[in-house]
């Protein structure tokens, strides 16, 4: 199996606090993109490919030897459909897709990968959360995906990781790059492309059933994710930047 993180992107919701992409966020004493690529290989996924665009420089001199990194030049100007179809030709097998601001426990992470659906997903149905991508489903069946979703009318929140089927994953990329031929919209996220996916596709949730995840944005993230067992194993506290601010909306 191999596992894709998108981790091209200049986190503009964050740029009021840090200039560090997000990947390179401290949770204790390592980087956010250590911890999940620490997860992968926990799980036996070693084929791991970080996509880079923003500080590409940086975010590679974090990253273990055996995990491939490839440059997106145009993260400043797109969305990660364009980032993914950019290189679509690692979508040749099954594989898992991870936006890189996120950390799921470990054991969630582990029922994703280890599913035989053709596509399943990540998600969170406590509640439904404006800052996050929502989604709906009929029981364990995704039925759509995306931030035209209103927060009144989602069942919950995709939390940014995506299992595909060798088959998923090669159709996932013959309609993102055909969607970018047809000047799809620049911010369009690759998760745009699931809906249609799922009518040949079976398209399955995974429902954190109230085991811990964070999706990294601002300080007042970090200091939940500090209450996490991600923080608590380790020697220090999660880090944002010197500065002691806060997000509005987290």
């Amino acid at each position: 199996m191999r596992a894709i993180i998108l981790a091209a992107g200049t986190g503009s919701r964050l740029r009021a606090h840090t200039e560090l992409p997000k990947c390179l966020l401290k949770l204790g004493d390592r980087h956010l993109i250590q911890h999940q690529i620490d997860a992968l290989s926990t799980l036996g996924i070693d084929d791991i490919h970080v996509i880079l665009g923003y500080r590409s420089d940086d975010v590679a001199m974090v990253l273990p030897p055996h995990v491939q990194h490839h440059l997106y030049s145009g993260f400043a100007d797109t969305n990660n459909l364009w980032t993914l179809a950019a290189f679509a030709t690692l979508l040749s097998d099954t594989c898992v897709i991870l936006f890189a601001d996120v950390w799921v426990d470990s054991d969630a992470l582990r029922d994703l990968v280890r599913t035989e659906a053709e596509i399943a997903v990540l998600a969170d149905g406590r509640a439904c959360l404006g800052g996050t991508m929502r989604m709906l489903a009929q029981g364990e069946r995704l039925v759509d995906l995306g931030s035209h979703i209103t927060v009144a009318q989602g069942d919950g929140n995709f939390i940014g990781i995506a299992r595909f089927s060798a088959r998923a994953a090669s159709a996932l990329g013959e309609r993102i790059v055909d969607r970018v031929r047809r000047g799809e919209l620049k911010q369009a996220y690759y998760t745009s492309v699931i809906p249609e996916l799922s009518v040949e596709f079976p398209a399955l949730v995974f429902w954190m059933g109230g085991r811990p995840w964070i999706e990294i944005d601002c300080e007042e993230d970090l200091r939940k994710a500090n209450r996490l067992p991600i923080a608590s194993s380790t020697s220090a506290p999660a880090v944002l930047a010197e500065r002691n601010v806060q997000c509005a909306d987290s």
